[in-house]
């Protein structure tokens, strides 16, 4: 699959002793390359590790799933904002949702996506060490919250649909 811009394209998610999210080529590194096992392993941060898949997804993929939408408390994903998903210059996973609420002017590029993120799009959340843990749509949670919207729209991705999200 091409890439077709920050955000979308290939995902690549890796277990490393209980999981690790990484989207990659799509935010948080170089675009249009996939790194290696050991890459991920040097630069994803010990925090996503009891989170995340053990295998690569996309997001055409993960689009294409057809699942309820309901509503879910902003609360009960807002854990989520402390955690370093951004990438900000040349460093992967150093810049979290809290800092650019509370840095606006500092990080413009990521205010713009988060506001211009379309709350009207579920946010695809699966169940991950006993916590929901949003797959796609950490720009719609920021946004929800900084709009102090009680609740979010969410897709749950039951565990044995996430392997029909596998690529390549």
């Amino acid at each position: 699959m091409a890439d077709r811009g920050y955000g979308q394209g290939r995902h690549v998610v890796i277990d490393l002793a209980g999981g690790v999210r990484a989207r990659r080529p799509t935010g948080f590194a170089v675009r249009g390359a996939t790194p290696g096992r050991d890459d991920l392993d040097r630069s994803v941060p010990v925090l996503f590790r009891p989170y995340a898949l053990e295998f690569a997804w996309d997001r055409d993929s993960l689009s294409d799933l057809d699942l309820p939408v309901e509503g879910m408390s902003v609360a009960a994903l807002e854990w989520q904002l402390v955690l370093p998903w951004w990438p900000h210059g040349a460093r992967a996973f150093c810049l979290r949702p809290v800092d650019v609420q509370e840095n606006r002017e500092v990080y413009p590029e990521h205010m713009l996506r988060t506001m211009a993120s379309d709350l009207s799009n579920p946010i695809d959340v699966t169940l991950r060490s006993d916590r929901w843990f949003v797959l796609d749509g950490v720009y719609r949670l920021l946004k929800a919250r900084m709009l102090g919207a009680p609740s979010v729209r969410v897709r749950k991705v039951p565990p044995e649909s996430l392997e029909r999200l596998a690529s390549g």
